[in-house]
């Protein structure tokens, strides 16, 4: 079975390096340390278990138009960037949009975002609590 984890893919590349340095000994400890470590699921733990690994997707529209549809903020900020030539990421327009329904207007054109709903609603209430 092939593990996934790329601490133990990265360990092996250092072992076939350093095996050919002679440094066999201090790697075969280092290794088993690794293997170790990923085993008692430490660092697979936070990898993927992160909370924010859901992706929520953001529509971009231009002056009503659909311009993009984007699996998360990060890609629709990338993307508003990119198309824009502007010099910010604009992460902050992009969330006000979808979820207070404001617009951006940039260089001539108005910009809206929207996301799924439940979506929209979770974020809302946890800007709020805050």
């Amino acid at each position: 079975m092939e593990n996934d984890c790329l601490v133990c893919k990265a360990m092996g590349w250092f072992f076939c390096f350093f095996r050919q340095q002679n440094r066999l000994t201090f790697l075969l400890y280092f290794n088993q340390v690794i293997q170790d470590w990923c085993k008692k699921g430490d660092y697979h733990d936070r990898a993927t278990n992160s909370k924010n690994k859901l992706e929520k997707p953001v529509n971009i529209y231009k002056n009503g138009d659909l311009l993009k549809e984007c699996s998360s903020i990060q890609v629709a900020g990338r993307f508003l960037k990119e198309y824009t030539t502007d010099t910010n990421f604009r992460y902050s327009q992009i969330e006000k949009g979808y979820i207070y329904g404001e617009k951006w207007d940039f260089n001539g054109a108005t910009y809206t975002f929207t996301t799924a709903e439940e979506f929209r609603i979770k974020r809302q209430l946890e800007i709020e609590e805050k």
